[in-house]
Parts: C-alpha cells; sequence; structure tokens
C-alpha cells in the first residue's frame, strides 16, 4: 500500500497500532532513546474533559525506513487528562513519508482526521450501527452510506450537533424531512 502511495506522488501517516508488535517496540524504543526533532503541547477543557496531548516528532531509523518505503518521519501523540473524573493515558505511534519537521504541524492534522472519525464514522457505526448492516451487496451498502451522511449533513446545517436529537425531532415527519431538502 505505501508503496502505491509514494509511486503515486502522494505522501502517508499511518498508524502503528499493537497489533504489529515488532514495530511498536522499535518506536517505544526509539521514543526511549533518540532526540526529538520538535515537540509540541496542548490542554484543552471540553465538555467536561480536561486533555493533554504532547506530540513528538523523531527521525526514522534505516531499520524502518528499509521496509517501509518513504518513511521519513516517526510520530509520537501521547494523551492524558481526566473523563468523567477518571484519569486517562494513551500513547498512540504514526508512521509517515512527509518530510516535515514540525509537531504542530503533524498534531493539527491528527486531530482533524480524528474530528472527522469522531463526527461522522462513530456516529454511523454507533448510533446508526452500519458496521452491523445486513445488506450485503457492496453497492447497495455504499449507496445507503452515502444517505446516512448526507442526512447527518442536513441535520447539522439546520443546527442539530446531535444526531439522537434529530432523528427525534424528524424520525417519521416525511414534511419536515422535505423542508429541509428544498432550503
Amino acid at each position: 500500500t505505501v508503496e502505491s502511495i509514494i509511486a503515486s506522488n502522494n505522501d502517508y501517516l499511518i498508524t502503528v497500532k499493537k497489533n504489529q508488535p515488532k514495530l511498536y517496540a522499535q518506536f517505544d524504543q526509539l521514543s526511549a532513546t533518540s532526540m526529538r526533532l520538535s515537540s509540541h503541547q496542548t490542554l484543552d477543557k471540553n465538555r467536561g474533559r480536561l486533555d493533554h496531548r504532547q506530540v513528538h516528532v523523531y527521525a526514522c531509523p534505516e531499520a524502518i525506513t528499509a521496509t517501509w518505503v518513504g518513511a521519513y518521519r516517526v510520530i509520537e501523540v501521547i494523551r492524558s487528562g481526566h473523563r468523567k473524573g477518571l484519569p486517562y493515558w494513551h500513547k498512540h505511534y504514526y508512521l509517515s513519508s512527509l518530510k516535515i519537521d514540525s509537531a504542530e504541524y503533524f498534531s493539527k492534522g491528527i486531530r482533524g482526521h480524528w474530528r472527522i472519525e469522531n463526527r461522522l464514522h462513530w456516529v454511523k457505526d454507533v448510533f446508526l450501527n452500519e458496521d452491523h448492516s445486513g445488506i450485503v451487496q457492496h453497492s447497495a451498502a455504499q449507496t445507503l452510506s452515502v444517505f446516512r451522511t448526507l442526512a447527518l449533513n442536513l441535520y447539522r446545517l439546520k443546527g442539530y450537533a446531535s444526531w439522537k436529537e434529530a432523528v427525534a425531532r424528524f424520525g417519521s415527519k416525511i414534511r419536515l424531512l422535505y423542508a429541509i431538502i428544498r432550503t
């Protein structure tokens, strides 16, 4: 996959999870022993949560660049804080082909991705149970996914931040739905 991305003159930023234990361990070792090229920190207070993020950028070692075409930077993101009064701490690693040293740049890109994930994919997976849909034909599943995304965006354009609230308001009220589409 990364070969295709690089061959098409594009870049990648890939999450490295613990299901890749050797690579994850290499990144743990790298962050413990190597000099950071850049660091960036943010502190956010949102919906009763206190979220502290640290982003660190490292040069990609040759052992990794030999295996991962185009690999240039390793990014470490450490999130900690309190949610519902309970402390939490998470560490994530990313591998990137971008020839950038700025931790702030990577921080904004990763946060932007998670914003999409949380505002769209999570809503579709959790509230609409999209991943467990009984529809097996690929084109039908894609079409319904597009309609769900359209509905979600229409509700948000009308000022509804909550899918649950919008469904309660418009659930079986065809005339109200039609009014949204017409505007």
